[in-house]
């Protein structure tokens, strides 16, 4: 089977989202696959994040990232287009968000064709992904939007990009929406539930089921540690989580993820930077508290159990979160506080609750209710039930 994946994440990256479980799922079936990460251009030419840049500018200039998984193969291409879609006049605009990407060298089609995965089986995209769409909808057999954010609803978005996946919503062959929220949202762009399925995350359980060695960055890290792992982008709370540490100067806060603090903070606040995905279950397994500290925004008010939340309950975590939108549904896994005082005292609570290893027991057995292997049986159903 020939799939095309489009993410704006390398294969290999420091973030791991859900389409990573798809491909690595995908791999064991034998098939095989181009993963297209968000391409490079010359605006992308600028100082800052040189070496994410080049890193994406080396597999753009010819150097993929192959990967073989028994009869599986997936490659990871980067396409080089001259222009992406930015908020300047004209290249905010729907044209060039539509367009962009049939502009890439070498052409979308002729990468494929090389690669041999031509015609497509299935196109599988999400957010990140969605207008690799336009160049490839023609030649795939399925079409499936993962919608696992909207992009309307990210900060400072280009206005055609929001145009084009309102478009995307409607024509696809299925829409795959990890919330309620997103789901309902889908079905009101869609004007149809027809096509649009509710497909939550998922947790690989595995990792967590063995035991690891306490990560050398805790040698320095007191317990008890409450930690977040996850993108560190516009809507982590650094305010709430300034304010936070400041009254519990007694616990450590273990971020890791890529980003820099835009405010000062407190000495028990640890910024580990990005750690590879494989690691991540050892720094839970010996973390106390599983943190979720996003900001009152409207792409937060659709999120019901983010992809942490799960890798949380995996390790056995409790998990200390905002209550905004519909983040408390992750009751009764997760304490919750408005500002920084509630913060602190479901922490306090929650260290208590994960000092018994009976309660911790209990959220590892009951993570295995989100394993990716449910999800993907659920996923295999929706295909036959759509006739796809």
């Amino acid at each position: 089977m020939n799939i095309v994946i489009g993410s704006n994440h390398l294969w290999r990256d420091y973030t791991k989202v859900g389409l990573h479980a798809f491909g690595e799922h995908f791999l064991t079936k034998g098939c095989r696959i181009v993963w297209f990460t968000i391409p490079f251009s010359l605006f992308h030419l600028k100082p800052t994040k040189l070496n994410i840049k080049c890193q994406r500018l080396a597999i753009a200039l010819g150097h993929p990232v192959v990967v073989n998984h028994g009869s599986g193969v997936l490659i990871n291409r980067v396409p080089f287009t001259i222009v992406h879609p930015v908020n300047l006049p004209f290249f905010n605009s729907y044209f060039v968000s539509r367009s962009y990407l049939s502009w890439a060298f070498p052409p979308l089609q002729r990468i494929l064709r090389w690669d041999k995965v031509y015609p497509v089986d299935l196109l599988f995209f999400d957010s990140g992904g969605l207008n690799i769409y336009y160049p490839l909808h023609g030649i795939s057999r399925i079409v499936v939007y993962r919608l696992n954010d909207l992009s309307a609803e990210f900060p400072g978005q280009v206005w055609g990009r929001v145009e084009s996946e309102r478009e995307i919503l409607r024509k696809v062959d299925l829409v795959l929406a990890v919330s309620e929220g997103l789901y309902e949202e889908a079905v009101r762009i869609r004007g149809t539930s027809k096509g649009v399925h509710l497909l939550p995350n998922g947790v690989n359980i595995e990792p967590f089921s063995k035991p690891w060695p306490e990560p050398a960055d805790y040698k320095q890290i007191p317990p008890p540690r409450a930690v977040f792992v996850g993108s560190l982008s516009t809507w982590f709370d650094w305010e709430l989580l300034r304010e936070v540490a400041t009254i519990r100067p007694s616990i450590s806060f273990v971020i890791i993820g890529r980003g820099t603090a835009p405010v000062q903070l407190p000495k028990n606040v640890y910024l580990i930077g990005p750690r590879p995905h494989a690691e991540v279950p050892g720094f839970l397994l010996h973390a106390d508290v599983g943190l979720i500290l996003f900001k009152d925004l409207p792409i937060i008010a659709r999120v019901e159990k983010p992809l942490k939340f799960y890798e949380y309950l995996a390790a056995g975590l409790p998990i200390v979160s905002v209550p905004y939108g519909n983040l408390k549904r992750m009751e009764p896994y997760a304490l919750f506080g408005s500002d920084p005082i509630e913060v602190a005292e479901a922490i306090d609570e929650a260290i208590k609750i994960g000092a018994d290893q009976g309660e911790r027991n209990w959220r590892k057995v009951e993570a295995s209710k989100f394993s990716w292997n449910n999800v993907f049986a659920q996923f295999d159903e929706i295909l036959r039930s759509e006739g796809l």
